[in-house]
């Protein structure tokens, strides 16, 4: 049914004949799964309850500190492997126990910024470190290194069942599944979820997951099969940013290259300074490569330099990408990335507390009125929110917690 091909993307599956919507063309269970840590303690073995005593991993950054000018997205990077912190230690122990696959996995790391790199190797050191202590397991940096980063591009996160929704509660690396491509109009959807094992499995720890992936629609043979790496709800500079700062590369897909967002103009945002007026978002600006002497030493929030070649500060090329600011269609005037980013976020920590209210109806009108009326910054509308009365904020299905 699926045909693995290599593209200039990496590999990639290839309907090997016409497949209709809604069938399986993917069942899996993970090569390795943990439970986003921290967790219960009973979820652990022996082992794993030793290494983690003697570290157990980074602290998650406050939440403020993600609204930060954080060109890099090492806020996002660290909060993501404090909670991949469990699953990185049971990769690990699958490496010093055999020779895996798991090495095999893209790990990001020519396209990865010069500081993340050094977060990803302080990281990997400290996991290694405490593996040697505590379980007396040799593994070198350089493999720990390649587990992490792999995690980062790789992971799928796994809800509590089958066809649950909400938060992701564990999180898998599903080696056949890691070679489907992004698309922000997949022709797959993904259903990853918690399926128990026993304590000794040889998948690792004491449980595991299954993914399936099925057809959202008819896929020609020869066509590429693709999944979404985020939530296609959110609006394109959303998941740009998220696939940037989490996956290393831009999304070239039909929705990202169309200003309007395949006609959903969920990324168009009132004007601040006309009452009739829409800006929309920037249009799709591919990263360049420029000399590191040009490059600036800090990019607007959702763009990053990245450094594609030799060793840290050896590099003599890095690659760039500095999102264009949102204009209005009426006046012209401009805001830029990062203060659309600030005000994002601003929306969605106050989303978050309505959801917590028991009357939730009435807390997102206050929420959404405030808006309307500019009670906060500069007083967008976001365009989601006034067509439908959402703002369509949801979870990364591949290894972005925005995934």
């Amino acid at each position: 049914m699926l045909r693995l091909i290599h593209t200039s993307c990496g590999r990639s599956y290839v309907a090997a004949r016409d497949i209709p919507a809604h069938e399986n063309v993917l069942c899996a269970t993970s090569d390795v799964w943990a439970p986003l840590w921290p967790c219960d303690e009973a979820e652990l073995t022996p082992l794993e309850r030793a290494v983690l005593k003697r570290d157990p991993g980074p602290a998650a950054p406050p939440t403020s500190d993600e609204d930060a000018a954080d060109e890099a997205g090492e806020a996002q990077l660290l909060g993501s492997l404090a909670q991949f912190w469990l699953l990185a230690l049971r990769a690990a122990l699958r490496v010093v126990a055999a020779p895996t696959c798991l090495l095999a996995l893209d790990d990001g790391w020519s396209t990865r910024p010069t500081s993340s790199r050094r977060l990803v190797r302080a990281l990997a050191e400290r996991l290694r470190a405490a593996l040697e202590g505590a379980a007396s397991a040799s593994i070198s940096v350089a493999s720990v290194e390649h587990v992490l980063g792999a995690i980062l591009i790789n992971a799928f996160g796994t809800r509590s069942a089958p066809g649950a929704s909400g938060e992701p509660a564990g999180v898998g690396l599903f080696l056949t599944a890691s070679m489907f491509q992004h698309s922000c109009v997949p022709s797959c959807e993904v259903d990853a979820a918690a399926a128990p094992l026993t304590a000794d499995d040889p998948r690792g720890g004491g449980g595991g997951a299954a993914i399936l992936v099925r057809t959202s629609r008819p896929v020609a043979a020869g066509e590429e099969v693709t999944i979404s790496y985020v939530d296609g709800a959110e609006p394109s500079y959303v998941r740009r940013r998220l696939l940037w700062a989490g996956k290393n590369f831009l999304c070239a897909c039909e929705r990202c290259l169309d200003v309007t967002d395949g006609e959903r103009f969920g990324g168009c945002l009132r004007c601040p300074r006309c009452p009739t007026g829409w800006q929309m978002p920037p249009p799709h600006q591919p990263a360049r490569s420029v000399p590191a002497s040009r490059a600036p030493a800090s990019l607007p929030v959702g763009g990053s330099p990245r450094q594609p070649e030799g060793g840290d500060g050896a590099a003599r090329r890095v690659v760039e990408w500095a999102p264009g600011p949102f204009v209005c269609t009426a006046c012209a005037h401009a805001t830029s990335f990062g203060e659309v980013w600030a005000w994002d976020r601003d929306l969605r920590r106050r989303l978050a507390a309505a959801e917590a209210l028991h009357r939730r109806e009435v807390a997102y009108a206050q929420v959404l009125e405030a808006y309307r009326a500019g009670e906060w910054g500069v007083g967008w509308g976001w365009g989601v929110v006034e067509g439908r009365g959402e703002a369509g904020v949801g979870q990364g299905q591949k290894g972005v917690w925005g995934v």
